[in-house]
């Protein structure tokens, strides 16, 4: 094999384990609790946990819901505020742009 050959397959034996790593186990709140009121030195007390959830990876998206329509992205009425003059100023930049655009084209 040539050494580009090799190397990939170093680089995905590599990243496997990787991306794999985010499909751990998370345990559960009933379980931590249970970890928590077990006495010092209990070696159990892992095993009595209870259930354990797993979490799937998401690899092409997020796992957070989508945003609501028409919910404020922002908390901060100032910030909003600013943001909103902002666009309207890029937006009438746009049109000054825009506008001597066409008057270049109609001039040529």
């Amino acid at each position: 094999m040539s050494f580009f050959v090799q190397l990939r397959c170093i680089i995905f034996a590599a990243l496997l384990p990787l991306l794999l790593s985010g499909c751990g186990s998370i345990q559960s709140k009933e379980a931590e609790t249970a970890r928590q009121k077990a006495p010092v030195g209990d070696e159990q007390a892992d095993l009595r946990g209870g259930p354990v959830k797993l979490h799937s990876m998401n690899l092409f998206g997020s796992s957070a819901p989508a945003a609501q329509q028409g919910a404020p992205l922002v908390s901060d009425p100032e910030y909003a505020e600013y943001l909103e003059w902002k666009r309207w100023q890029e937006f009438k930049a746009y049109q000054e742009w825009k506008a001597q655009q066409a008057t270049k084209t109609e001039g040529s």
